[in-house]
């Protein structure tokens, strides 16, 4: 079962797409660009599609409602 730490990784990996591309950009030659990029995509596509999916368990299991509970406890009492 996946939980919100799972997620907050997954989000990182993620968000790696950036460094990839320029990475990508710096080696290789032109010919080379198109393979490249179509490989980064396809990693891309992977790291979303595992990211989705920990948040769909995440749904599932009610987590969510969870951390609102949480947050109204921790919240409770302040005034603005």
């Amino acid at each position: 079962m996946s939980d919100r730490f799972d997620l907050e990784q997954q989000i990182l990996e993620a968000w790696k797409v950036t460094d990839d591309i320029r990475t990508v950009l710096s080696h290789g030659s032109k010919e080379d660009m198109t393979a490249n990029f179509e490989a980064l995509a396809r990693l891309t596509d992977i790291r979303f599609e595992k990211l989705w999916y920990i948040f769909e368990q995440m749904c599932a299991s009610k987590q969510f409602a969870d951390m609102r509970s949480i947050n109204e406890e921790l919240t409770h009492g302040q005034s603005d």
